[in-house]
């Protein structure tokens, strides 16, 4: 538009005898490309939209009475609107009108444009078709402008002295391009940029049809030009070029392709091989799950005939207090069947009026904020039966979070029987606390009747004894002259009975004593306790060649009294058993056991026969003849109360003249 304003030839036309580009054609590629920038986003907006839509179709419009021009052979006027006396001027059969082929590609590109943004899908395709039809018609006049072949730009056999300018030619190649990419999500622009095959093989012979042509065109008019070659020799080299070069690229491109098709089967036979072995994987994946499958149904049958055969109500609740599980002690427990309850509010079936609202409260303050004090504890509550009677029951409340549900379990046992079983002990134990108390009270009594049976031995039995012990001594210094040595022999016979009687009396009445009297225990020093009984029997040793070996003895809680006794009894039969031996050998010793303590007293005496070792600790059991060694046979007996009232065992082992072993244990002080 600016060479015919200025009149200026070198914008008109880029060279001399080449067409120049007429007004209208100037005025159709600004209509063009003002409606392909309106349309550069998609999809563009509603007026834009409209405005770019009206452009393409006065473009249409335009080219379309041109091209009716030239086929119908008339004059629209349309072709000098524009500087019509510069039109005038010019040399040509129709001066201001674009030439056939220049109007064909503005129908093409207006067509194009209008329908950019059609909603079929489909018209997409078509706007394609008309834009490359456009490239390819403006690269075939580009050929012929540089290998000077008129009828590639112009159809001059039809329409003399027409044809594109150069610069038109070039524009419409742009405009082409432009129109393609305006949308380069889809089609053929999307097959140019892509990385696959395609996209390689189309980048790499998109401009081979006008390169190839293009050069072998130039190669031949520089010959002919330069007188190289003739005409003939130029067609031939010029169709021989051709074939040649489009066989080169055929065959590079073939190669490409082979290797393309190399590296997919290869990448083909990878994956057939992956997807076998993932096939295999996913067969072993499946049998391990089937396997898994089977096991949790086992599992879930298993747990089912847990809850079914349980002795106790197992009972399952959802967060809204329905029932979802029901096993079959709960239909036996509460009578209500599994079909009549399960989706049942729980508090409406088994729990007392008086206790629901208290149940309601407590699941709303757990959900609200996961605390429940009688979750996870056993508690003794009341239940309420189909026939409406209540019962006791122990309760245990588990919550449950699965999967992001919240379920409870209640585990329900009816402790009816129990009940009735504790009412009945409970009476009973009251019944027996007070036979214990009637016996406790016979007991006592019984036991002030044998103190008063101790007393009255001691002093009824000790005064004839005294009597009789004095009378004797009296008539054994009054008569002594007079009295043979056979008649003084009797009475210190009946003076030494009536001393064994007494000490008889005593040491039953010390036995006695030992079954009453009540126990004292306290820590004690066995060694220290040893000692003190060695040195009240002291005199019994004057005179004697003993030798001692006390080893260390563990310490031990008893009653001091009584285990001095013990020490006391155990050390002097030692020292009676061991008087005709010379020397005598006394060991004291003790250890710990697993649950006791064991003491021992061991001697070199006169021993015993194991086979009456039974008789030891018997009252009144003597295994040798007083003649031989006195006493009264009390002794160990007292020695196997006091232990046995402390919870300890003795025993003794022992040979006849190879002396004997006396044992007896104490349990272990309780540490705190």
């Amino acid at each position: 538009m600016l060479g015919w304003t200025l009149q200026s030839t070198l914008l008109k036309s880029v060279g001399p005898n080449l067409p120049p580009m007429v007004p209208n054609t100037a005025v159709s590629f600004a209509l063009a490309g003002f409606a392909l920038w309106l349309q550069q986003r998609d999809p563009a907006g509603v007026l834009k939209s409209i405005l770019a839509r009206s452009c393409a179709v006065i473009l249409t419009l335009s080219a379309a009475l041109t091209v009716g021009e030239y086929l119908f052979d008339w004059n629209a006027g349309i072709d000098l609107w524009l500087f019509p006396e510069s039109l005038s001027a010019t040399h040509g059969p129709i001066p201001g009108r674009p030439a056939i082929l220049t109007a064909t590609c503005f129908l093409l590109i207006g067509l194009s444009l209008a329908f950019l943004d059609a909603k079929p899908r489909h018209l997409r395709k078509v706007v394609e078709v008309l834009a490359v039809t456009v490239i390819l018609i403006s690269l075939l006049a580009l050929i012929g402008h540089g290998c000077n072949v008129p009828s590639f730009y112009g159809w001059r056999s039809l329409y003399p002295n027409t044809g594109m300018a150069l610069h038109t030619v070039v524009a419409f190649i742009v405009l082409g391009a432009g129109v393609l990419c305006a949308r380069p999500d889809g089609g053929l622009i999307k097959v140019l940029t892509s990385a696959t095959a395609g996209g390689v093989v189309a980048r790499r012979l998109i401009l081979a049809p006008v390169i190839i042509p293009l050069a072998t065109g130039l190669l031949r008019m520089s010959a002919v030009r330069v007188g190289f070659y003739n005409g003939e020799f130029a067609s031939w080299l010029f169709a021989f070029l051709n074939i040649f070069v489009f066989t080169a690229a055929i065959w590079w491109i073939a190669t490409l392709l082979y290797r393309a098709e190399t590296v997919r089967q290869a990448a083909e036979d990878g994956v057939r091989r992956l997807n076998a072995e993932l096939e295999g994987r996913v067969a072993d994946r499946t049998a391990e799950l089937s396997q898994a499958v089977a096991a949790l149904r086992e599992s879930e049958a298993r747990a089912r005939l847990v809850l079914d055969t349980a002795l106790d109500a197992v009972i399952t609740m959802d967060s809204r207090g329905t029932v979802t599980s029901w096993n079959p002690e709960a239909e036996k427990i509460f009578g209500w069947s599994r079909e009549d309850v399960v989706g049942r509010e729980l508090a409406a079936a088994i729990i007392p009026p008086q206790h629901r609202e208290a149940h309601k409260r407590g699941l709303s303050h757990y959900l609200t904020t996961g605390e429940g004090p009688v979750l996870n504890k056993r508690i003794e509550i009341s239940a309420l039966h189909r026939d409406g009677h209540e019962f006791p029951v122990e309760l245990s409340i588990t919550p449950v979070q699965s999967g992001g549900t919240q379920t409870f379990s209640a585990f329900v046992r009816d402790i009816t029987g129990r009940k009735k079983a504790e009412e009945e002990i409970h009476k009973l134990n009251a019944t027996l606390e007070q036979r214990v108390q009637e016996r406790t009270a016979q007991l006592e009594a019984v036991n002030k009747e044998l103190e008063a049976f101790s007393y009255s031995v001691s002093h009824d039995l000790r005064a004839p004894l005294r009597h009789i012990d004095g009378f004797a001594n009296m008539l054994r210094h009054e008569a002594k002259d007079s009295l043979s040595e056979t008649s003084q022999r009797y009475l210190g016979v009946i003076s030494d009975a009536t001393r064994q009687m007494g000490a008889l009396i005593d040491d039953l009445l010390l036995f006695s004593r030992m079954g009453r009297a009540e126990l004292h225990q306290q820590p004690l020093n066995m060694d220290e306790l040893a000692r003190e009984a060695l040195q009240e029997i002291r005199r019994e040793t004057e005179g004697r060649n003993i030798n001692w070996q006390i080893h260390p003895l563990p310490e031990v809680r008893a009653d001091r009294a009584l285990m001095k006794l013990v020490w006391t009894n155990l050390l002097s039969n030692a020292i009676k058993y061991t008087r005709h031996r010379e020397p005598a050998e006394i060991a004291i010793g003790g250890h710990e056991r697993e649950a006791e303590i064991e003491f021992y007293v061991r001697d070199n005496g006169a021993g015993f026969d194991m086979r009456y070792a039974h008789k030891l600790f018997g009252v009144f059991q003597r295994l040798h003849q007083s003649e031989e060694f006195e006493g009264t046979g009390i002794g160990l007996a007292n020695v196997r109360r006091i232990i046995n009232r402390h919870g300890g065992r003795t025993w003794a082992e022992g040979k006849v003249d190879a002396g004997a072993t006396v044992y007896f244990t104490l349990p272990k002080p309780t540490t705190t």
